[in-house]
């Protein structure tokens, strides 16, 4: 693939990116009670890192008819240029937001896992910038011997966890789970989401019932 190709293919891919999560934030400006009608940007924000998140899950999986039709974006785009992306709209949310209960625990717990996440992307995708900072270059060095398919699998599975915590956080804020339109696709997008791994997780389980079954 020549750099154009690439370049284009990544255009493409920001503007899906950036389209995702308009049917969420329109359903909540649609239906949200005016009083937290001036908090919109702020649960935008939210908005947008929530379905990033489930994105970087669903493409994981490297779905083959996305890769045969328009292909996948680049290691890059999707673990270090997004998890900058998403490490600085969460910041934004949560320093504008303010919560209770179950809510605010949630949300609290989310926030310091994204920071984690984000911060290991940062340091392993995102080579433009650890080129550029020295402390960067060490960090990575020095933890070059965890980056194995297998901390792969436990990134894959904090991140899965991570989105697990936001949906309760979501689905405990009264005032957003009592707008029906944007739960349905609220719900939706997190079954769409997790889909991929589902399968694979059912898969790898008939497959050792099987292995089971023939010893």
């Amino acid at each position: 693939m020549t750099k154009s190709q690439g370049f284009i293919k990544n255009f493409m891919w920001a503007i899906i990116l950036f389209a995702l999560p308009l049917p969420l934030t329109f359903a909540v400006s649609n239906g949200i009670d005016p009083y937290y009608q001036a908090s919109m940007v702020s649960i935008n924000f939210g908005i947008y890192a929530y379905v990033w998140m489930l994105a970087a899950i669903f493409l994981a999986s490297r779905p083959q008819w996305i890769e045969n039709t328009i292909g996948l974006p680049s290691k890059f785009m999707t673990n270090g240029l997004a998890a900058t992306m998403v490490l600085v709209i969460v910041e934004l949310h949560a320093t504008s937001l303010q919560a209770l209960g179950l809510a605010a625990a949630s949300g609290q717990a989310a926030f310091m896992m994204v920071n984690g996440l984000a911060a290991y992307a940062i340091i392993f995708a995102a080579a433009w910038l650890v080129k550029r900072v020295p402390a960067l270059q060490f960090v990575k060095k020095a933890f070059a011997p965890f980056q194995s398919a297998k901390a792969a699998n436990w990134i894959n599975g904090a991140l899965a966890a991570t989105v697990a915590v936001t949906f309760v956080h979501v689905a405990s804020i009264s005032y957003i789970n009592a707008i029906p339109a944007f739960m349905f696709f609220f719900v939706a997008y997190t079954l769409v989401g997790f889909a991929p791994a589902a399968r694979s997780i059912v898969a790898r389980i008939a497959d050792s019932r099987k292995a089971k079954a023939t010893k």
